[in-house]
């Protein structure tokens, strides 16, 4: 808290600096004039009170003298008790006023340092220095893991477990976890003994008065862990600076020069609830609710303070250098500064796989804002305690070792395991490298991620930057960013999308992806429990189910916010666990909750034709199809087979990454939207291209083809010199650029056909061309319907340049798409007459009792491929939707 007496111009004080001090801080200045108000109240009340002690004691002679002289003080003694009842009346007023007086001033930040930058905004901390000196910033390597990854593959920790014990952010260090959390902390205290830091370990929790005097209450309230006890409250500490901060209170230096400064080397186990925190670092041991620190905390003589504050940054930077850790010491803005600190400055490891600075130390100059309610004084007394003088508080962190261990994990990787730093071998026995004992985690390569390249895709037809601001070129381009963006009140544009996941490591890439600032952080969503869904349908499903209220609030805010909701769009795996089984039970509750919107998703097949590492992958399959058939309107069908032979045979990619495949998805899901996002006069809504598509209800599986790829839509991908509307509505006609694999036989047929031309195209070309499809026959249709190619012509976007003049979209329903199902149900059917991998579905509730969900699964697959059959007979319709004749 600061001294009251510079409130009082009277006193020697300065209103004016302590309200600019605030307005940099961006607090609101009326504070001081309400702080000046109640001092001026508290002090009529004071000196009301001090008039009545006078009157006392005057009375009390007048009664002594009396008494000495035998005479009558009864008056006396009746005025004098009147009084102290005034007295004490007035005593609960001044009492009360003065706690109302210190509650007003503790609001009231530190007074900010002159040499502090003054900015509200954190991305505006001035870096003061890196080390070691470069020229060029550190690059952000893609060829490596993450620390979590690392820290799995040595065995090092188990957060499945920690979570199931623990709860969200729970984890339990093991093996090589172990001895390098404690290497650190032996290490930290050894290095700041040698520097004169007495080694200090501190209590777990402080009383709730003492907690306030540290002048961090304010800040730590709602992240701070409660311990309720029959007689009062405790605080879990969040740092050791806090107890250590009491450990002298009213305590008095009475040879500061002898006396000053105390070092303490604090160690202690810290708690926080990390409020404000959801969605950032949600996998591994950066972000914890409960860690170990080693804390530097020193009491000084005022004058001493800055040099030591420049010593204890620098103590923090030679542990760092010693590690080998590259760093940047920067200066906290004064809007970011906490209460209590005058001045801040944040050391920033590197950490290569996120490709940022990720704070790993802060280091404050308290100066005597603290000490002023623990009343720690230096120098000699004074007669009357007229004058007080406060010793200066500074903590600065050495070293988070979780934090800490996170930063060498991933700078000390090796493809075989991790190198030890050479300062920690002598804490761990002389081990010099610690081997990995476990695979690479493999983590899911859909949703999210093909998502992250449709957003790019789309920002990019859009003209719209990775930040979400308008480039410069892009006002004019004719187009609606309105379906699929919104627009913040600072004018950003931001994506109408909710990313939901269950494991962080796709999210957290993401969100340290340079598109990181573009979607709306309260639309992202990761599982507190962070252990995924282990590639099974049946803990996707019950996870989501404990989740529900969470992410139905994030659709019904979504939805609420959208002036024409025409519907949902979602992008999904069915073969893994969060996709399939969490997918799954968003389809239903998004079905019941609006059910006269229209449901589209894009479904991600599995690769049939290679041995999946998913053992269950059937099983996960069959369930999900369950409800992509009774639950959604639309279902585009993208399968890995023909996504892998595409990318192979037409791109001449031989080994392609994930990024690649998942721009081939990506450039489909774009042109799908091309006619809404680029409206013409024709199918620029969902529901009017989806009923064109679906003639009947349960046929509602659309098959895909695009043409021609080129290095603007997938990496690496060939340039294509020539292109016409009639040679790319029959390219996309050929199987080989069709995105499904299936089993064509010739009974097969297009139930319907959407061509989206993009491009330079002359209606007239578009009608010669469908006049010589129809002469060669190229496409074969129901025998009950028309049999007509529909054809929307859109515009390209002007923001991006392409090799070819005219590319297309083909949004088919094709009967072919059963053999795909048939398949999924057979394999199925193989794993299902050995019983084979159910354990892992039995233990949740939905299998617990029987199977019954799997056979009434098969059930619902079974009439789909019936009514797929169906469909290609002339009867068809006289047969019955939905009920058909199998043949």
């Amino acid at each position: 808290m600061l001294d009251l007496n510079l409130f009082q111009t009277d006193k020697g004080g300065n209103p004016e600096l302590i309200r600019e001090s605030q307005r940099r801080r961006g607090a609101p200045v009326e504070w001081v004039d309400q702080v000046i108000a109640q001092y001026d109240d508290w002090k009529v009340a004071r000196f009301e009170l001090d008039q009545l002690n006078k009157q006392i004691n005057r009375i009390q002679k007048a009664i002594g003298m009396k008494m000495k002289n035998k005479e009558d003080a009864t008056e006396l003694i009746a005025e004098k008790s009147a009084i102290q009842e005034q007295k004490a009346q007035l005593a609960v007023d001044e009492k009360a006023k003065e706690e109302v007086l210190n509650k007003l001033a503790a609001r009231i930040g530190n007074l900010v340092h002159d040499s502090v930058p003054t900015s509200m905004d954190e991305d505006n901390n001035e870096i003061i220095r890196t080390w070691p000196e470069q020229q060029d910033p550190p690059q952000k390597q893609t060829d490596i893991l993450s620390h979590h990854e690392v820290l799995y593959r040595l065995e090092g920790y188990d957060g499945e477990r920690g979570a199931n014990v623990a709860g969200h952010r729970g984890y339990f260090l093991t093996g090589p976890g172990v001895d390098l959390n404690m290497a650190l902390i032996q290490y930290g205290l050894s290095f700041l003994a040698k520097r004169g830091y007495k080694k200090l370990q501190t209590p777990f929790f402080m009383r709730r008065e003492m907690m306030a005097k540290t002048a961090q209450l304010e800040q730590f309230d709602e992240e701070l862990y409660k311990v309720t006890g029959e007689t009062d409250d405790k605080y879990l500490i969040a740092t050791s600076e806090q107890p250590i901060s009491a450990f002298h209170a009213n305590e008095w230096f009475e040879q500061p020069e002898k006396q000053l400064p105390v070092k303490y080397a604090g160690y202690s186990t810290c708690f926080r609830k990390e409020a404000g925190a959801h969605g950032k670092d949600t996998w591994g041991i950066f972000r914890v609710h409960q860690f170990e620190k080693i804390e530097q905390f020193v009491l000084t003589e005022p004058t001493k303070s800055w040099e030591m504050f420049d010593e204890m940054i620098a103590t923090s930077e030679g542990f760092f250098q010693s590690l080998g850790i590259q760093y940047r010491v920067t200066a906290i803005v004064s809007g970011a500064l906490n209460n209590a600190a005058a001045k801040k400055y944040d050391l920033e490891a590197w950490f290569p796989f996120q490709g940022e600075y990720k704070e790993l130390v802060s280091c404050s100059n308290c100066t005597d804002y603290q000490s002023r309610r623990l009343e720690i004084r230096c120098g000699t007394k004074k007669m009357g305690d007229r004058e007080k003088r406060y010793v200066h508080c500074l903590n600065s962190t050495l070293c988070a070792t979780e934090r800490a261990l996170c930063c060498i994990l991933e700078n000390y990787q090796t493809p075989g395991g991790l190198k030890v730093p050479k300062v920690l071998q002598p804490y761990m026995e002389g081990v010099e490298f610690i081997p990995y004992t476990r695979p690479a985690p493999k983590a899911g390569q859909c949703g999210n991620q093909v998502g992250g390249q449709f957003w790019q895709r789309l920002c990019a037809e859009h003209g719209i930057s990775a930040d979400g601001t308008l480039e410069d070129f892009a006002t004019h381009g004719g187009d609606r960013k309105d379906v699929f963006f919104y627009q913040a009140d600072d004018e950003h544009y931001i994506p109408r999308a909710l990313l939901l996941d269950l494991e962080p490591r796709v999210i957290d890439e993401v969100l340290t992806s340079p598109f990181a600032n573009l979607y709306n952080p309260e639309n992202i969503f990761c599982s507190k429990e962070g252990g995924g869904a282990g590639n099974i349908w049946a803990l996707g499903y019950s996870q989501a189910e404990r989740v529900c209220e969470e992410v139905l609030d994030m659709v019904d805010r979504e939805a609420d916010g959208s002036d024409s909701l025409e519907g949902f769009m979602l992008l999904h795996s069915i073969a893994g666990g969060t996709g399939s089984g969490m997918g799954s039970f968003l389809l239903e509750k998004l079905n019941d909750r609006f059910p006269k919107k229209l449901i589209q998703t894009y479904s991600v097949f599995p690769n049939n034709t290679e041995v999946s590492d998913v053992v269950v992958q059937p099983y996960n399959s069959l369930l999900s199809l369950k409800r992509l058939t009774t639950n959604s309107d639309s279902v585009v069908v993208l399968d890995n087979s023909a996504l892998s032979r595409i990318i192979a045979d037409r791109l001449h990619i031989p080994n392609p990454s994930f990024a690649q495949t998942n721009q081939l998805v990506a450039t489909v899901m774009a042109a799908s939207t091309q006619t809404l996002r680029y409206p013409g006069y024709m199918n620029n809504d969902l529901v009017s291209m989806t009923a064109s598509l679906i003639p009947t209800p349960k046929c509602h599986f659309l098959t895909t083809a695009f043409t021609p790829f080129t290095s603007d839509t997938v990496d690496k991908a060939k340039s294509i010199r020539k292109t016409t509307v009639y040679d790319v509505m029959r390219r996309l006609l050929q199987s080989k650029n069709k995105m499904v694999s299936t089993v064509a036989t010739k009974r097969n047929c297009y139930v319907s056909i959407l061509n989206i031309i993009q491009g330079e195209a002359d209606p007239t070309e578009v009608h010669k061309s469908l006049l010589r499809i129809r002469e060669r026959r190229l496409a074969q249709f129901i025998p009950w319907g028309p049999a007509s190619i529909q054809v929307a012509l859109t515009r390209k976007s002007p923001y991006i340049e392409t090799a070819h003049r005219v590319s297309g979209l083909m949004l088919a329903n094709h009967t072919s798409v059963a053999s795909l199902f048939k398949r999924t149900m057979d394999q199925y059917d193989r794993l299902r007459k050995r019983n084979a991998f159910l354990d892992q579905f039995r233990r949740e509730a939905m299998f617990a009792d029987d199977l019954t969900e799997f056979d009434e699964s098969r059930e619902v697959i079974q009439d789909l491929i019936n009514e797929y059959k169906a469909c290609e007979t002339p009867e068809y319709l006289q047969t019955g939707l939905n009920n058909p004749t199998p043949t």
